[in-house]
């Protein structure tokens, strides 16, 4: 496995794969992590894929910086700010228009035939203020689909680059930042430092690393590489692969009083990135089944709790996780083709590059 440019720039093909890799880690996440039916290694495995939210998170770190660079020539302070703010616009109304669609879609169809009313889901006294916040996903652990909770996160994390892409931009205060963060028990940093943030959105100070490290890869990438040139690909791959193994051992024996076991997920996204980066790079070769559920992984994401909850029938829980995991992971990415398939007959990504 030889690797000749030592490059490990993340092309697009690359970041589906890291999604694809993620949203199987998310499926498996929450059809075994509860469970111990299927044997301690099962549930095991499905406790250590709740490192897929780190992983989306680093690639959305990476992706918006690569994106955001192009304003570095920008010397006027109004026309940063104004490009800052058109950045931003455009990519929380992306995020919206695909999450409004399925919102619309899932909201409808559970109220109307499977019977979770609105009441049921949000309570009866809070139904209007739940519903708006909702809609806008900001209702966190209580949307309407319970793991919608990842869009109140992203949207505050979208808010918040500007200021992560400053902060990561200069080295010293990025590995304080990051040592801060990884290093302390979560309580300490919310009782001292970071108490805003964890009133704004606990999840916050968990997980703010896994995008900061997204952010600092890609701003210091060329950096990176004229480090990485001068080891070989296969020494790369080894040590990455090495090192993602020990964090997750880590990550399992870990004593909470030191650092919070869930923020070593940051270490291991950069770690897998690298890992999965490094092959495709030697391999010179596409992982086609992955790069395809990386396209669909936003619309999987956002759909298949409800599948889960609703069409998938019951009787498959006694089969195998092998039968299982490929029967919800065929049906959550049907139901994203539907979807993409619908949108292009309506015109939607016209409408949304006309209005971006």
């Amino acid at each position: 496995m030889e690797q000749k440019t030592g490059d490990l720039h993340i092309s697009l093909n690359d970041t589906n794969v890291l999604k694809g890799l993620a949203i199987c880690a998310m499926l498996w996440h929450h059809l075994f992590y509860e469970t111990a039916q299927y044997g301690i290694l099962i549930q095991e495995i499905g406790i250590a894929c709740k490192v897929c939210v780190s992983m989306f998170l680093f690639v959305s770190g990476y992706g918006l910086t690569i994106q955001y660079s192009k304003s570095r020539n920008i010397n006027q302070c109004f026309v940063k700010i104004r490009f800052t703010a058109l950045f931003l616009c455009r990519r929380l109304i992306k995020f919206y228009s695909n999450y409004w669609i399925i919102f619309f879609i899932l909201v409808i169809t559970g109220t109307n035939i499977f019977g979770r009313s609105l009441s049921v889901a949000y309570g009866p006294e809070s139904i209007f203020t739940s519903i708006i916040k909702d809609f806008f996903g900001l209702q966190g652990i209580d949307s309407y689909i319970p793991t919608w909770w990842f869009n109140e996160l992203i949207i505050c994390l979208y808010l918040l680059f500007p200021f992560l892409f400053w902060f990561m931009k200069r080295v010293s205060i990025a590995f304080g930042f990051l040592l801060l963060l990884f290093l302390w028990p979560r309580e300490w940093i919310i009782d001292n430092f970071f108490y805003i943030f964890e009133m704004w959105n606990p999840s916050l100070v968990i997980y703010t690393p896994a995008f900061a490290i997204g952010i600092f890869f890609a701003q210091h990438e060329s950096t990176i590489n004229k480090i990485l040139k001068k080891i070989k690909s296969h020494w790369i791959f080894t040590i990455s692969i090495l090192l993602t193994a020990i964090l997750f051992y880590c990550r399992h024996v870990v004593e909470e009083s030191f650092v919070d076991a869930i923020s070593l997920d940051a270490f291991i996204s950069l770690f897998i990135s690298i890992t999965v980066v490094s092959l495709c790079k030697a391999l010179q070769s596409k992982f086609i089944c992955l790069e395809l559920l990386g396209k669909h992984s936003m619309n999987m994401y956002l759909s298949h709790t409800f599948i889960l909850m609703f069409l998938f029938p019951t009787f498959l829980f006694k089969q195998s996780p092998f039968i299982i995991f490929p029967i919800l992971l065929a049906e959550s990415l049907c139901f994203s083709i539907l979807i993409e398939f619908l949108k292009n007959k309506i015109g939607f990504y016209k409408l949304l590059i006309f209005i971006t």
